[in-house]
């Protein structure tokens, strides 16, 4: 769920009467701004993990077990997060802290103040007990950080540690424990991390949310929980690293006297993961389990909750791996079914490099990057023209040898664009040869050998989420743009195949059909794998375009009132589908192009039939059948993304997403026709 913008006004004092933020309820867009995980608990079974007597305990101060009279807003401390702020004479905060031993402590506390005098008290037994007290000074600023730090004897165990407030005007970002008795190594905890682990997020310990309050719960464990929900409310947390693409249960500690429903989402609100039902429980404070599942992708995620219906209170989520068999994939390589498995939507940056359309420079290329990636989608495809000239001259110093220009500052402009994007968590990166005319007409088939004999050497560092598509669309340069031969097309693409497996065996190779990239030509083309591997490589791909029925997706057309049905949109998938689980052995598919090419007769995009086909194509039928896809966005006839505003040009990226807002009700409307 992603409506909007955060709407704030900066802080005028630091009484009760003057809040940090003004939260518009139902139009906030989350903004992950946590960079520690302090929300998340690692639970698992058994482990080599062995906690020290000497570590240092840090708890964010916004990570509190109860409070009375603060808020919290973004610190510009070192790691950003929240502080809590506001605080006043008579507030308090409590912490549940585990310490390995009883003796010496050094607490440490992270504090700023414009003012100076403040005052607080570190105490236990709800206040009964006084370790000690803290003048905090003048900082220079509510946001001038400085660490103050004393002594003193805690007991072991897990306990209630709380800060009183004699005399406020201070904010806090964090405070410490440090062991000054320490003996080293103790005996494991119960549940220490590991890859295995559930990731374990508690309510309350939300980044960003909007329209909810939190409440002590009676559920086991004490603590918060979070109630007030209504729909459209939402919570957002803090960024969590998926250590590897499978499937993950998930459990929702939930309580409710009338029931209610929720999506646990990612990236935004861009991704739905799951959707849970929550039960009439008899209360609002019996609490029940309930269960989801969903195929969660490598990389780092930020979890959100937004509610569907309100009316229902939750304590605690967690998500479980269902296997810890692929938890750690190769070091070196991703195979391509893992990476099918999280490549998930993308989209091309056409026009770019095999083109002189739009600007060949990093910053076109790294703004639209940045516009779909914040949307949630995690791969692009760059179409490369190498042995053919783009804006008069060549990325190859000679057509018919191949060999790249290692110096050439278009290619400069192209690898900072690739690193770029591989630096993105869960980014995936497709590279190709397109618009290679001679070379495919003439058969020069030394040509790709030696141009990707340079390539593979060119990235033989990168990530391995970087893929490598051997030759876009590969019909001849007559008049009828007919297919390549079949022979001709596999010995040339295996030549370029062993020339890759030389320098790097894990590096995913991606092939296609023999002319448009339709999903029929690759029976004709590959009978057999004998050319990539003989079907015992697990670093093929293959692919296919679908611009089915060209009639309605296809440019220059008379209208786009085309009544087009499902079955065009699924039969492509299902053709290609069904070699791949032939003679393709199970090889991932992805789809590399699709799209309409309505710019070639609108000015605007207002049409809902366009639409419908971008909202069913990825969210209804692509990702169900596990086909990640790459929408043509060339910033023209397909345009999605315009590079005049470095800004959506219509709400089709929404759409693919699946959450598609129409002119009116009507499929064929105005826009259409």
């Amino acid at each position: 769920m992603l409506i909007g913008t955060v709407t704030a006004s900066a802080p005028v004092g630091r009484g009760r009467g003057s809040p940090k933020k003004i939260i518009n309820k139902g139009s906030i867009m989350w903004q992950i701004n946590k960079s520690a995980l302090a929300a998340v608990v690692l639970v698992c079974s058994s482990s080599s993990f062995a906690q020290s007597a000497c570590d240092t305990q840090r708890i964010e101060a916004e990570d509190y077990a109860a409070m009375s009279g603060i808020q919290t807003e973004s610190t510009a401390d070192t790691g950003g997060g929240l502080n809590v702020g506001w605080i006043d004479a008579g507030d308090w905060l409590s912490y549940q802290v585990n310490l390995p031993a009883a003796g010496q402590y050094e607490v440490r506390y992270r504090v700023a103040s414009r003012n100076g005098g403040g005052v607080l008290r570190l105490e236990g037994n709800a206040g009964q007990t006084l370790y000690g007290t803290m003048n905090v000074p003048n900082t220079g600023g509510w946001q001038n950080w400085q660490t103050l730090s004393h002594s003193v004897t805690l007991a072991a165990g897990e306990q209630s540690i709380g800060i009183g407030v004699p005399s406020g005007g201070f904010n806090i970002n964090w405070l410490e424990f440090v062991p000054l008795d320490c003996s080293g190594p103790i005996d494991p905890p119960i549940n220490p991390p590991s890859n295995c682990a559930s990731i374990v997020f508690e309510a309350e310990n939300y980044d960003q949310m909007s329209g909810i309050r939190t409440q002590t719960t009676s559920d086991t464990g004490g603590g918060l929980n979070v109630g007030w929900i209504d729909a459209g409310d939402w919570l957002s947390y803090a960024t969590v690293n998926i250590p590897s693409t499978q499937v993950y249960n998930f459990e929702y500690r939930v309580a409710s006297p009338n029931g209610g429903s929720f999506n646990l989402q990612g990236s935004a609100g861009a991704e739905n993961f799951d959707t849970a039902t929550v039960p009439n429980t008899g209360g609002w404070q019996n609490w029940t389990t309930v269960t989801g599942s969903a195929l969660l992708p490598a990389g780092n995620v930020n979890f959100g909750i937004s509610a569907i219906t309100g009316g229902w209170n939750i304590n605690w989520f967690k998500a479980t791996p269902e296997s810890c068999d692929d938890i750690n994939p190769p070091s070196t390589g991703i195979t391509a079914k893992q990476a099918a498995a999280a490549m998930g939507k993308g989209f091309n940056l056409g026009q770019m490099f095999e083109s002189t359309q739009h600007p060949r420079t990093f910053n076109a290329a790294k703004s639209k990057i940045d516009a779909y990636y914040n949307m949630g989608y995690r791969n692009v495809r760059i179409p490369i023209t190498w042995t053919e000239a783009v804006g008069g001259n060549r990325l190859v110093a000679d057509a018919n040898v191949g060999a790249v220009n290692r110096n050439h500052s278009r290619l400069a402009v192209i690898t900072q664009a690739v690193d770029y994007a591989l630096s993105l968590p869960g980014m995936y990166v497709v590279i190709n040869a397109h618009h290679e005319g001679g070379l495919k007409t003439n058969n020069r088939w030394w040509v790709l050998e030696t141009l990707w004999a340079d390539i593979a050497d060119i990235f033989k560092d990168r990530d391995h989420r970087l893929l490598f598509e051997i030759l876009n669309e590969p019909h001849l340069s007559d008049a009828n743009k007919s297919p390549m031969p079949p022979a001709n097309l596999r010995f040339m693409t295996g030549k370029a195949y062993n020339k890759i497996r030389a320098i790097d065996a894990q590096r995913i190779v991606i092939i296609g059909g023999n002319q448009w990239f339709g999903a029929g030509e690759m029976a004709n083309v590959w009978p057999n794998l004998n050319d990539v591997g003989g079907g015992s490589d697990a670093y093929v791909m293959a692919t296919f375009h679908h611009y089915d029925p060209w009639s309605f997706s296809g440019d220059n057309q008379g209208d786009y009132a085309d009544a087009w049905t499902l079955s065009n949109v699924g039969n492509p998938m299902d053709i290609m589908q069904s070699w791949a689980n032939g003679v393709g052995q199970g090889m991932p598919v992805y789809i590399g192009e699709w799209g309409v090419g309505w710019g070639s007769r609108y000015s605007a995009m207002q049409c809902n039939n366009i639409r419908y086909w971008y909202q069913l194509f990825d969210a209804s039928y692509a990702s169900a059948k596990g086909q990640p896809t790459a929408v043509w966005d060339d910033g023209g006839w397909f345009k999605i993304f315009d590079h005049g505003t470095n800004s959506f040009n219509n709400n089709l990226a929404q759409c693919i997403g699946g959450n598609c807002a129409w002119d009116g009700a009507d499929r064929f409307n105005s826009g259409c026709n």
